[in-house]
């Protein structure tokens, strides 16, 4: 959470209200009541690709709900955790933070692009943006409590090598519960009410300790779906059509660079060293 800041407690506390007030006005289907992550009602946001879309899109909302997440989105405290969230990125993982960001543009642009020419394929559908001014993610979760308590999973639709933003609201004694366990490094880490975690959600698997009877928990999360980036890399369609148009050669060539990903996911990974020299400042970096 923000150093010094004797707002944010106001700000995260003003969060979990908001969506505890929501949650009896929101319709949720079935899928939404309750899935791997958790026994929790949920809505995602945003734009999305994957999942059965056969292209980018703004993810679609049941009517009755509409309104009502227009209105959480809308709220400052959100617009503050989620400018919070990319100033967390932008400064400890530089490099992929622009290449997340660059790809959101990319793909905004050629969606009002394609609309200025006449020439979009679905012109009926929502104009792509961000959800907040300034996010390098494409799209976000709402858990809408009262107790959210993920169970162990990774988020495998996500970009393998991205970061997503966990941002853990409500009103619990987080000595007790609401942890985060991060499972393949064997790490339990305290996890407060107003605070952020940027972590590759679809490489790591992670949970949730659970909270104490009659406590409160919340959480948002930001996220961009792999699809998204396979989709402009493909020259702004599936793969299936882009290598239908290939030859024998070409998708050869194209499965050894796709077989140099993780090198590449690797390399917009920033270490210590670098930071230091960039920010100007020492790392202490705990045992």
């Amino acid at each position: 959470m923000p150093k010094n800041d004797e707002t944010w407690p106001a700000v995260q506390a003003r969060a979990a209200e908001l969506l505890e007030n929501a949650r009896p006005s929101l319709f949720f289907e079935k899928k939404e009541k309750k899935s791997r992550r958790g026994k929790f009602p949920a809505i995602n946001i945003g734009i999305s690709h994957g999942g059965g879309q056969s292209y980018p899109k703004i993810l679609s909302q049941n009517p009755s709900n509409a309104p009502v997440l227009k209105a959480l989105v809308e709220d400052q405290v959100f617009e503050r955790i989620s400018g919070f969230s990319t100033g967390a990125f932008s400064m400890w993982a530089p490099r992929l933070y622009q290449y997340q960001n660059d790809y959101l543009t990319r793909l905004i642009e050629k969606d009002q692009e394609l609309r200025s020419q006449n020439t979009h394929p679905h012109p009926d559908d929502e104009e792509l943006r961000r959800t907040w001014s300034k996010t390098p993610w494409a799209s976000a979760a709402l858990n809408f409590g009262p107790q959210t308590v993920c169970f162990k999973h990774a988020d495998y639709n996500n970009l393998a090598f991205g970061w997503c933003a966990i941002t853990a609201l409500g009103n619990f004694d987080y000595e007790k519960g609401g942890h985060l366990i991060l499972w393949e490094l064997g790490l339990v880490v305290e996890f407060p009410p107003g605070s952020t975690i940027l972590i590759p959600s679809s490489a790591i698997h992670h949970s949730n300790a659970q909270i104490q009877p009659g406590e409160r928990r919340y959480s948002f999360t930001q996220y961009s779906a792999g699809g998204i980036f396979r989709w402009i890399d493909n020259g702004f369609e599936t793969v299936e059509s882009h290598r239908s148009a290939m030859n024998t050669e070409q998708v050869s060539s194209l499965l050894d660079e796709l077989g140099k990903q993780l090198d590449f996911g690797l390399s917009l990974f920033s270490t210590v060293e670098e930071l230091e020299k960039l920010r100007k400042i020492s790392i202490v970096v705990p045992l």
